[in-house]
């Protein structure tokens, strides 16, 4: 079993690494499929409500409001909440729909309501069914023309199923295909419905702000059954007076079926930018739970939500382009690892040399070697995992509406990509410290570490405590920004939610610090507390070396006490065993291990001759690596002097310091054929010019250090 030790060591390593790139291409995979730049509603969220008896009642009849919810009681009757003092949805009573002057009007006894709308979004796809000589001059403001670039979207208009036509799950969108001389779409001049679409943008027109218009979808209730949104309409704030259109002019759900809860989230750096838009296509289910003895309605709305996130922008662009790139580069970086690793073969002996297995435990650690100390991919992951953190807007959405299990562990998988840059924020302030202070660094090193494993699990266990506040990013922006509302003061006792458009927040060559502060400032907590975490795993591990190192050694192993004259001592620390010379009369317990000295100074720190020649002090730097030995101590015949068998005695002659294969490769330092030094790929500048074959002058000298560099 000790035979096979090392290569078993070798496959948990490959194990760990097969986990890491799964991430990295499920990263990539959600960024470009998931949320990429195509449609795909990827992800769905519902929820039910329940109708209450007691119609809302307007608290306030005060010409400017807080939103446009008091206005729907112009055009309705009465307006009854679905849900609890929260509440996004209603029944009305009794709606007109069309201008009230004239005989173009239609009432549609009840109807189901929404806040899911944008008065922008409405106002778009009322001017589209208006020829172009009709349109009024709201049609030609940017709130309509600039739409498409405002959202980038799509203006062709969909179709969506029933649910009696598909399936409740997955909705059937259907793209119109018409002759470009016909818009079939375009409402008759002088009709009802074009009537009804002018009262539409009147309303709008005459609305002031527009951030604060509510705008809804629905449809006319006729029992318990399956819907799709078929109705729209929009509440003034200013004015006490609201339109609904859809009736007479039904090809408007057309255009606005597939764009509920539109939203955009933009990061913009000196005029680039990173768009993410959010649209979504509402079904329904209606439930009626009434009762013969009762005869009272008793409904229950389940409001079934497909979510599709797409991203575009230069920034989206740039982070795809650099994902795609280090992922490539760490994969040739890889594979070129795994062709060094002697998995099945041995090396045959030679003078200098250590035997095949002894070969292989050296590379023990090597594949879970990441490109961390590449100063260009520290600076390509850090700025692409900087911009890609907006996508916990996307997440947060996600975590906190979706009904599927699968679907906020994909949320949580994406969060903690973060946990790169803890390790870059580990290994650059760690790089300072050495750059102060070489010595007292080599001196913590030697005694402790973390791993790249245990940053990875103690970031998730933060991210995991603090998923309240990471997932509230989305809501906590959207409300600083203006793109939802909620309304306290429309209805007595009751929270009037809605969808809103965000006034002033176009045409920004950089992201308002407030806004960036809301979405950055959990990620520099969670780094913080992550980094607090990895160093004191470091701090635990080097006071438990040194208790251990303090406290004498005990043994029940049969022993022989020598107490002689000086003599000569071998000093053990941290697995390498080193002559100290002669020192004065001790007690030494000689066991099955060896033998170990109470206490003995180590030797003064220097850098070994492959750190002077790369002029990198490699062993103070690795703080993170996966276990403690960074190097080993070999005889003449270069065996390793911790291999010796238990009543070995020890050899006399010289020993040397030489450097373990993980600790050269995590530098981006390889040797090829046991003489020359060749840079890792992804590494640019490790190997200083003048290093070659002949950099060692005497042969036997060169055969040392060459040893050392294996």
């Amino acid at each position: 079993m000790t035979r096979w030790h090392p290569r078993l060591r070798l496959v948990v390593d490959l194990l760990v690494l097969t986990y890491v790139f799964s991430l990295d291409l499920l990263d990539l995979y959600f960024k470009t499929q998931w949320i990429g730049p195509h449609d795909s509603f990827s992800f769905s969220a519902v929820g039910s409500q329940v109708l209450q008896r007691e119609p809302l009642a307007a608290s306030s009849t005060t010409a400017v409001r807080r939103s446009g919810w008091a206005s729907f009681l112009e055009t309705c009757e009465r307006l009854f909440p679905i849900g609890d003092d929260f509440f996004l949805h209603v029944l009305a009573e009794n709606c007109r729909f069309g201008p009230s002057i004239g005989n173009t009007s239609i009432s549609v006894p009840r109807v189901i309501f929404a806040s899911s709308m944008r008065v922008d979004s409405v106002a778009w796809a009322a001017c589209r069914l208006l020829r172009g000589d009709r349109r009024p001059r709201v049609c030609r403001s940017s709130l309509v023309e600039r739409f498409a670039a405002r959202y980038n979207i799509a203006e062709t208009p969909v179709l969506i199923q029933p649910a009696s036509q598909g399936t409740w799950t997955t909705p059937a969108v259907h793209a119109l295909e018409w002759d470009d001389d016909e818009q079939p779409w375009i409402t008759a001049p002088g009709g009802a419905a074009e009537a009804e679409i002018l009262e539409l943008l009147r309303v709008i027109a005459e609305s002031f702000p527009l951030g604060r218009v509510v705008c809804v979808e629905g449809f006319a209730l006729e029992g318990p059954g399956h819907y799709v949104a078929t109705l729209f309409g929009c509440g003034s704030p200013s004015r006490f007076e609201s339109a609904l259109a859809g009736v007479r002019a039904p090809m408007l759900a057309r255009f606005l079926q597939n764009k509920a809860w539109m939203t955009s989230d933009r990061l913009s750096v000196w005029g680039l930018h990173f768009l993410m838009r959010e649209n979504c296509i509402s079904r329904f289910h209606v439930f009626d739970q009434a009762t013969t003895a009762t005869k009272t309605l008793a409904l229950t709305l389940t409001h079934r939500t497909h979510i599709n996130y797409s991203s575009s922008g230069p920034l989206y662009v740039l982070v795809i382009a650099i994902d795609l790139f280090v992922v490539t580069v760490n994969l040739l970086s890889t594979a070129e690892l795994v062709a060094t690793v002697p998995w099945a073969r041995m090396r045959p002996g030679h003078p200098g040399l250590r035997s095949g297995r002894l070969v292989t435990s050296d590379y023990v650690g090597v594949l879970t070697r990441r490109m961390l100390r590449s100063p260009l991919f520290s600076v390509l992951t850090s700025a692409s995992q900087l911009v890609s953190w907006t996508v916990v807007l996307v997440n947060s959405i996600v975590w906190t509406w979706t009904e599927s299990r699968w679907g906020r562990v994909r949320a949580f998988l994406s969060t903690i990509r973060f946990w790169s840059l803890v390790l870059v924020a580990l290994n650059s302030l760690w790089n300072v410290f050495v750059f102060l202070t070489e010595r007292h660094a080599y001196i913590f090193v030697k005694r402790a570490y973390v791993s790249m494993f245990e940053v990875l699990v103690v970031s998730s266990s933060v991210a995991y405590v603090y998923r309240e506040t990471l997932f509230a990013i989305s809501g906590d922006k959207h409300a600083l920004e203006g793109q939802r509302l909620a309304d306290t003061q429309a209805f007595r006792g009751k929270i009037a939610y809605a969808n809103a458009y965000p006034e002033g927040s176009e045409d920004t060559l950089l992201t308002p610090l407030a806004v960036a502060w809301t979405i950055y400032r959990p990620l520099v907590e969670i780094i913080a507390w992550s980094f607090t975490g990895s160093a004191s795993i470091a701090v635990m591990r080097y006071l438990r070396h040194m208790a251990r190192v303090c406290r004498p050694r005990r043994t029940h192993t049969p022993t022989s006490l020598i107490a002689a004259a000086p003599t000569a001592l071998m000093w053990a620390h941290s697995g390498s065993i080193k002559r100290v010379g002669d020192g004065p009369q001790r007690i030494v317990l000689q066991t099955a291990r060896g033998l170990t000295a109470t206490a003995a100074p180590p030797r003064r720190y220097q850098r070994l001759p492959i750190e002077q020649i790369l002029g990198v002090p490699l062993r103070a730097r690795s703080l993170i690596r996966n276990w403690v030995a960074m190097d080993i101590e070999i005889d003449d015949e270069g065996r390793d002097t911790n291999t010796r068998r238990p009543n070995a005695s020890p050899r006399g002659g010289s020993t040397l310091r030489v450097l373990q294969s993980a600790t050269l490769v995590d530098h981006g330092v390889l040797v090829v054929d046991g003489s020359r030094l060749r840079g890792r790929r992804g590494f640019f500048g490790t190997i200083p010019t003048w290093t070659t074959r002949s950099a060692f002058a005497d042969p036997q000298d060169r055969a040392r250090h060459l040893t050392a560099l294996r």
